[in-house]
């Protein structure tokens, strides 16, 4: 599981560590899949992202950071749309705490698919 775990997050940790907390999230209950799956979400969120900005693993682990993807999982496995709707609406908040959680990437896709203007990115000081 741990292995699973660190191939799909976006940032290496400290192992022991990391089996720690995944062990302890295990026994409060929480699904493996459902572990392994945010991670896979949290990596794809953070794609041209420095690691420097990324939680190591086991901070994100002892945090419950999948929860934060638990809404979206239980819809499909992962849905790339809805990544792209929760990145939009970041952007159009006009808050540029909010925009730094959107990738260049992702934005660079939001004003292609004219979901947002480039003009809304750079208020947000997001780059394209």
């Amino acid at each position: 599981m741990t292995a699973r775990f660190l191939a799909a997050y976006p940032r290496s940790g400290k192992v022991e560590a990391v089996r720690c907390a995944i062990r302890d999230a295990i026994s409060s209950g929480v699904d493996p899949d459902t572990i392994i799956a945010a991670a896979r979400a949290h990596a794809d969120e953070q794609q041209g992202n420095s690691a420097r900005y990324i939680a190591y693993p086991e901070n994100w682990l002892e945090r419950r950071g999948w929860e934060r993807h638990a809404q979206a999982l239980s819809r499909s496995a992962y849905d790339p749309e809805a990544k792209l709707k929760s990145a939009a609406r970041l952007i159009e908040s006009g808050n540029p705490v909010l925009g730094r959680h959107v990738t260049s990437v992702t934005a660079r896709e939001l004003v292609r698919r004219g979901m947002v203007t480039p003009d809304q990115c750079r208020a947000v000081e997001v780059s394209l």
